[in-house]
């Protein structure tokens, strides 16, 4: 059982995958946290994503994103 579930998501934002290769793997992250009951692994995994979300709009990629891990 993974403890973490959105580091898969941040790692694959640090290696400069796909957009819809991150995206899903937040999503599965949020659905997996739900899965297992997981208040705080889901809220951990939305805060996560929407900070990358928010990185993405504005721009803040061209100089990398900066995610927490874990």
């Amino acid at each position: 059982m993974p403890n973490c579930t959105d580091s898969d998501g941040v790692f694959l934002t640090a290696m400069g995958a796909e957009e819809t290769q991150i995206e899903a793997s937040f999503a599965e992250a949020i659905r997996i946290a739900k899965e297992q009951k997981s208040l705080s692994l889901e809220k951990r995994a939305e805060a996560t994503y929407a900070e990358y979300r928010r990185q993405k709009a504005s721009g803040s990629a061209g100089r990398g994103f900066r995610l927490p891990l874990c």
